[in-house]
């Protein structure tokens, strides 16, 4: 991981300690640090352009869907037209499963929302977040 090798090549060795120390002194980081290591991990997974999950109640293969259909539209759109990317991901939706959903995009909203059990995702892709969900009435 470039994040921690590039952190770890910076630490010093104190004078007359042994490798051993400074192995132990890393694994004591790694061990105490996991949020730092997790935040590093999904940084490297967003830099490949894969979808980071950060809350679901869909199937596998619809989530998989609402990530492939993100990533197709931001092959077509700017990334800055987050309606056409939005627009273009509801109605492939609306196609696939019926209509009825709604299609969030953007780097920075809030939202309150009732939806149909098992048909929410809300993920990270690139710079972007996206919520999808279908819409219910109580």
């Amino acid at each position: 991981m470039v994040i921690i090798f590039h952190f770890f090549s910076h630490i010093t060795q104190p004078s007359g300690s042994s490798s051993q120390a400074l192995l132990a002194y890393l694994h004591s980081f790694i061990c105490n640090n996991k949020d730092f290591i997790t935040k590093a991990k999904e940084a490297e997974e967003m830099l490949e352009g894969k979808a980071l999950i950060k809350e679901t109640d869909m199937p596998e293969k619809m989530k998989t869907q609402a990530t492939d259909s993100a990533s197709q539209a931001l092959d077509l759109y700017d990334v800055s037209d987050c309606i056409s990317i939005a627009s273009h991901i509801k109605k492939e939706f609306d196609k696939k499963y019926g209509g009825g959903w709604q299609c969030v995009v953007g780097s920075n909203f809030g939202c309150f929302f009732t939806h149909t059990k098992g048909t929410f995702v809300y993920f990270a892709l690139g710079t972007l977040n996206f919520l999808i969900f279908k819409g219910s009435s109580s």
